[in-house]
């Protein structure tokens, strides 16, 4: 299968689904004379769902990037069940502009905070099937540039904001404004620099992630012929 289709349907739903959350940046409907004070106040009254579209746009770039590592550089090529199981991951990437419209204009309720952040585990729960299907099928070929230290990286990108994302719905029930920031920090954690490899480092050699060797094909056996005997002329034959 040619793998480049994938990869540009996958471009250009996140291409749609990064625009899409621009609509609800609504500029505010005044009446009359409008000052200087009111319109500020009426912007500033935005905030919530301008946050949550930064929030929600860096959500799929990181995904989007997550994605074309796993499809662009650790699979040379796709198998049928490798795409069909990215149609539930993009699916689920496309109902980004829903829970972030829901967090933006309910950012104080915890069903908002539930509902983002269980969306974050969803897709990040996704992505690790691929990358791990991609590690382990016989029928995807991986390249041999790929190092232990690079998988180990990917492993933490991906598991990081899964955890953190549980950690801030555990959080929500607590203190929301921490759980807000908690859930920003899940968001962005593979945004900030150096701080993938800061944890590899703080984990060191506790956690080893490897390959997973891909399985060998059982080798078929030839069935043995079987011959008769037979008595030709007080001489055995075998046929």
């Amino acid at each position: 299968m040619n793998k480049f289709r994938l990869i540009n349907l996958a471009d250009g739903i996140f291409a749609i689904v990064m625009t899409l959350l621009v609509i609800d940046l609504k500029i505010p409907q005044l009446m009359g004379m409008v000052s200087n004070h009111e319109l500020s106040t009426a912007l500033w009254g935005l905030t919530p769902v301008f946050a949550s579209y930064l929030l929600s746009f860096a959500v799929l770039t990181t995904y989007w990037m997550a994605h074309h590592y796993i499809v662009s550089v650790y699979a040379k090529n796709i198998d049928r069940r490798l795409m069909f199981w990215n149609m539930p991951f993009l699916m689920a990437v496309s109902l980004i502009p829903f829970s972030a419209h829901l967090l933006g204009s309910y950012v104080t309720t915890p069903l908002a905070i539930w509902i983002y952040s269980g969306h974050i585990i969803v897709i990040g729960v996704m992505l690790l099937y691929l990358f791990r299907y991609t590690l382990n099928a016989t029928s995807i070929k991986n390249p041999s540039t790929v190092t232990q230290k690079e998988i180990k990286l990917t492993y933490i990108r991906i598991c990081i904001p899964v955890a953190c994302a549980l950690f801030t719905i555990y959080l929500s029930f607590i203190n929301m404004k921490v759980a807000v920031y908690f859930l920003v920090f899940a968001v962005v954690f593979n945004l900030i620099p150096g701080v993938v490899h800061a944890i590899d480092k703080a984990i060191g050699d506790r956690v080893t992630t490897r390959a997973i060797p891909k399985k060998k094909e059982k080798p078929v056996r030839a069935r043995p012929v079987q011959t008769r005997k037979t008595e030709v002329k007080g001489v055995w034959v075998a046929r």
